[in-house]
């Protein structure tokens, strides 16, 4: 007979011997996601998104989907990071590979808020100065042209 008030276990979200780290967000994945990749002898995927990135960037009427592909690549990245970084047999210790993805961590969260900080600061001036450098543009635009 079976347990109806039991729930069968939830698969381990990392390999067994795995550091805890892997399976867990990962900053320096998020935000320096190809780099990351590259850094981490993962070179051909890396290099192959940042190719694949390019090109749909300059191929016209397809380079409006840029954008979301850098979205998809930073999030993938960010929540496979720790497990490519394992994976790559880079690290020979579980507090090697943890003392680095700690540092690579903080260096990610800092440039996170690094951006976030830049945005505010750009929005802010964009509202203040935007109108004015709309007329003051406009203006330009108009002065060159002949009248008739």
């Amino acid at each position: 007979m079976a347990d109806y008030g039991t729930q069968p276990a939830a698969p381990e979200a990392r390999p067994a011997g795995a550091p805890p780290l892997v399976g867990q967000w990962s900053w320096a994945g998020f935000m320096m996601n190809w780099l990351y990749l590259i850094g981490h002898n993962v070179a051909g995927l890396g290099v192959a998104l940042v190719i694949i990135g390019v090109v749909l960037s300059i191929i016209p009427f397809v380079n409006f989907i840029s954008p979301l592909y850098w979205l998809a690549i930073a999030l993938f990245v960010g929540v496979k990071g720790h497990e490519y970084a394992w994976n790559s047999g880079t690290f020979k210790t579980v507090d090697e590979f943890m003392a680095a993805q700690r540092v690579l961590n903080t260096m990610g969260k800092v440039w996170f808020f690094i951006m976030v900080v830049v945005v505010i600061i750009w929005l802010i001036l964009l509202i203040i100065f935007g109108p004015r450098m709309m007329a003051m543009f406009g203006g330009l635009a108009g002065a060159g042209a002949p009248s008739m």
